[in-house]
């Protein structure tokens, strides 16, 4: 797929999302940049260096990405792979996920940026630092996802006894040695809160679990459930991410081995 061509197709998740959300992002406010392997590292810097300074100290995980998004006060961003694998169908829902993320961030507290304002202010408290930023990670990746399934228009809804064993399969990892535990927890909410059961009560979604023994995600999965019935679901505040946090950390206590 060639640089011009993602381009093309970045442009037309972007009409796509404004027309849904109301939006008005353009290559002009959302700076596009492209990289592969060989020179993640040189691009990433180049990126950070004339739109984004302050995520120069920041880790670079781009070369595990397929695409990664960036905030800031007068634009934001998008780093797109040039070697992208999958359809163009693909690339277009995955900048439909990344343009969530751009607006999440932005929308989620009256200021914006609920990282900035809460989860680095707090490292005299390493616990406390610890539980906002497990539940913010968790939360950040299923807002995006939840959004932009919704923004994509996708009418498909899975029953959960048809990925009993999927769903099944990543509980399993939601663990204290697996360095993916907060993705895998994101994971494991998203396939049951996008299920035809969750549409149609949390009382399907609790006999499900129960029947399937996976009553120690019964808190977490109620905690979402309900924060996501809201108008404005993506409004966030400190005490429901402190809470979705400790929640997660005791779902590890319980799976530890």
């Amino acid at each position: 797929m060639t640089t011009q061509t993602i381009e093309k197709n970045a442009c037309a998740a972007f009409e796509h999302f404004n027309c849904k959300m109301k939006t008005n992002y353009t290559s002009d406010n959302v700076k596009l940049a492209f990289y592969d392997n060989t020179d993640a590292d040189k691009q990433y810097r180049r990126f950070c260096e004339k739109y984004f300074p302050d995520r120069l100290n920041n880790g670079n995980d781009l070369k595990t990405a397929l695409a990664s998004a960036f905030t800031g006060k007068d634009f934001d961003g998008i780093m797109i792979r040039r070697d992208f694998p999958g359809s163009q169908g693909e690339l277009f829902t995955i900048v439909l996920h990344e343009l969530s993320h751009i607006w999440c961030t932005h929308n989620e507290i009256s200021t914006g940026d609920f990282y900035t304002r809460y989860c680095k202010s707090n490292f005299e408290n390493i616990f406390f630092d610890g539980v906002l930023n497990a539940g913010y990670a968790i939360w950040r990746e299923f807002a995006a996802i939840y959004l932009s399934t919704h923004v994509q228009g996708i009418e498909y809804y899975h029953s959960l006894s048809e990925i009993e064993q999927d769903v099944s399969g990543v509980a399993e990892l939601i663990r204290p040695d697996n360095p993916a535990a907060k993705i895998s927890m994101t994971d494991f909410l998203a396939c049951v809160l996008m299920s035809k059961e969750a549409r149609n009560s949390w009382e399907s979604v609790n006999v499900w679990l129960n029947q399937n023994g996976l009553t120690r995600f019964i808190s977490i999965t109620n905690l979402v459930y309900i924060h996501i019935r809201s108008e404005m679901f993506w409004k966030i505040d400190e005490d429901f991410i402190e809470t979705l946090g400790s929640t997660y950390i005791a779902v590890l206590a319980h799976n530890k081995k």
